[in-house]
């Protein structure tokens, strides 16, 4: 049995905060991502957007396509990503979602 469902109600919980109580900047392009380390009293993430304005957060929620982090993780972080991270960002491989559909079943029998 295959029952179809969304994550609908678990993306409401987890955005209702920010929604509440955070500016949301969507599509700023971000340049780097300066970080210092979680042991750090007070420690702030700061993101450079492409047009020189520099942001300082507690907290940063960023996402990413894979590919695009595989090809720019080395250059926007500072610190780089622990080794750790960044293995496991390259042993993730992108993968294909391939739809088959049998001609027989749509009328046509092209073999």
């Amino acid at each position: 049995m295959f029952v179809e469902s969304t994550y609908e109600a678990i993306f409401a919980e987890i955005a209702r905060i920010p929604r509440e109580k955070a500016t949301i900047r969507l599509n700023e392009r971000v340049t780097t991502v300066k970080t210092t380390g979680r042991d750090v009293e007070d420690s702030q993430v700061v993101l450079e957007t492409k047009n020189g304005e520099s942001l300082a957060f507690d907290e940063v929620l960023m996402t990413t396509p894979l590919g695009w982090l595989k090809r720019n993780k080395d250059t926007v972080f500072q610190p780089p990503l622990p080794e750790r991270m960044s293995a496991g960002i390259d042993g993730i491989s992108v993968g294909h979602l391939e739809k088959v559909f049998p001609l027989k079943s749509m009328g046509i029998c092209n073999f």
